[in-house]
Formats: structure tokens, C-alpha cells, sequence
């Protein structure tokens, strides 16, 4: 029984069959046994092949935490990301120092968060964290979904920081607006104004992304020659970073991004904030 036991295994082998020796010494000492290579399964064929065209989930989001490059362009609205009861999605396209073009996809709870950022706007130089990295179409994609504290978008240039340094008095806002809207400005502006009103620092819990907050801060923008007041709004680090040693200063706003709320005039964001003077 054991001898035809033998027989069998070495035929699946493949190895020519030896006269049976009842003492089993020709066939222990036999060159064949010691050449015998163990065959890889199929699943394990699959496993090593595997290997070679991608690597894990896990491999991927370590093989570099932050990425840093220059918005090309920005388009609005990524139709096969939108959630009808959350923030339309968006991407931008970022050229990296290699050269190399990565879009980057914000969508969700990340889409809410960092839409407004003047940071990702055409030109503006940044650096992002807390991405998944993806290759579609040959091209590197990085999307952001979730907000959680290794998550961030740093601004360490914006295109308006060259592009003026006219600085605007509140009263001015409005008349840049009605340039805004005809394509004659951009909606960027360095201001100049006294902070009024430091509004408490807040946390807003995203609608994407329950149990999730976000820092909010809004400060009261007033002047002696504007007939009414400016509200400056703020998110993340810097609703956390300005806050009440700012009171009754005058500060002056480079590049944040304007806008009209409720008829009037409104500020989000900022690259820069300096202190001119107390009044």
C-alpha cells in the first residue's frame, strides 16, 4: 500500500516511475526526490502576479503623505461625484515641480470645507494631506471625501499675491464688486479696516460628515469713512488663529476672496493678516 502510495504522488509530479524496492532505499537516495520543485498552485500564480501590478490600499496612501504643486485649472461641479443633499463636488488640476499633472477631487464633507478656500484657485501654489491616492486614465488622482485632522490644504502662494497689491479701503468694496461682476476685477482684495467685533470661535458640524466639526470665526470690519460695517469670515486654523488680540486694531487683509452677501459685501479667507495700529 505504501509503495503504490509513492507511485501515485510521483506520477502527479511528473517523474517517470522506478521498479518498486520493498526495502524503499533506491527510491530515498534517488536523484529525482532530491530535484522534485515544489508547483505553484494556481492561486498562488495569481498572488505573485497580482503583486506586480499594484500594491495595496495601504501601501499606496504611505508611499507620500503630503503633495505639493500649482493649480492649473479648477472645474466645478464633478457630476459623477454630486450627492443631491450635500455640496457639489470639484477638482482641480495641480502641476508638480517634477512636472507631473495630478487632479485632485474634493467631494463630500472635504468638498464643504475647503470649496471657498482661496487656495484652490487657478495659479495659487498648494500643499494637500490626507489624500487617496488613485491612476485612472495614466493620470495620478488624489480625492479628498472625509475631514479629520490629517487632512489639510496649505496655501503657500496665491496668483493674486503677484498680480496686485493695491490695497482697498471698505468703502472701495462695493465698486469692486460691480468690476467683479462685469469681469473687470478679480474677486480677490487686500483691504484695510479696524476689527470692530471678534465673533466667538465656533464649531460647526458638517452635514456630510456627522460627528465631524469645523472651526468658524466671523470679525466685525468697521471704518470711520464707510457708512457700514464688513463681515469677515473665517474657517479652520485661522478662525482659530485670529481671534480677540485683534479687537479694536487695524489690520490690514491681504488677498482674501470677496463676495456679496445679502446685498453687501463680504470677506472669506485671507493668505496673509498684519497688525498696522491700534486705534
Amino acid at each position: 500500500g505504501s509503495n503504490l502510495k509513492q507511485y501515485n504522488i510521483l506520477a502527479a509530479l511528473g517523474i517517470k516511475s522506478q521498479a518498486p524496492n520493498s526495502g524503499g532505499q533506491e527510491n530515498e537516495a534517488s536523484p529525482p526526490l532530491q530535484k522534485v520543485k515544489e508547483t505553484p498552485t494556481p492561486m498562488q500564480l495569481f498572488k505573485q502576479l497580482a503583486s506586480k501590478m499594484w500594491k495595496p490600499r495601504e501601501a499606496l496612501e504611505a508611499s507620500a503623505t503630503e503633495l505639493e504643486g500649482v493649480v492649473e485649472e479648477r472645474f466645478d461641479s464633478v457630476k459623477e461625484l454630486e450627492k443631491s443633499e450635500g455640496t457639489p463636488s470639484f477638482q482641480v488640476q495641480l502641476k508638480t515641480a517634477s512636472e507631473e499633472c495630478v487632479r485632485v477631487t474634493f467631494s463630500g464633507a472635504a468638498a464643504r470645507v475647503f470649496h471657498r478656500s482661496l487656495g484652490l484657485q487657478r495659479g495659487s501654489r498648494i500643499r494637500i494631506q490626507g489624500f487617496t491616492r488613485f491612476v485612472r486614465d495614466g493620470i495620478q488622482e488624489l480625492r479628498l471625501e472625509d475631514v479629520h485632522p490629517g487632512v489639510s490644504v496649505k496655501v503657500l502662494a496665491t496668483a493674486a499675491m503677484s498680480q496686485s497689491k493695491e490695497v482697498l479701503q471698505l468703502k472701495d468694496l462695493q465698486a469692486h464688486l460691480a468690476k467683479v461682476k462685469k469681469g473687470e476685477a478679480k474677486a480677490v482684495v487686500t483691504v484695510e479696516a479696524i476689527a470692530k467685533d471678534i465673533g466667538k470661535l465656533e464649531h460647526e458640524e458638517l452635514a456630510m460628515q456627522p460627528g465631524e466639526f469645523v472651526s468658524i470665526r466671523t470679525i466685525e470690519l468697521h471704518d470711520t469713512d464707510s457708512p457700514a460695517p464688513c463681515l469677515w469670515r473665517l474657517w479652520d486654523s485661522q478662525a482659530e488663529q485670529f481671534g480677540e488680540t485683534l479687537l479694536g486694531r487695524r489690520i490690514l487683509i491681504s488677498n482674501a476672496r470677496v463676495r456679496e452677501a445679502h446685498g453687501r459685501p463680504e470677506l472669506t479667507g485671507c493668505a496673509s493678516m498684519s497688525i498696522r495700529s491700534a486705534v
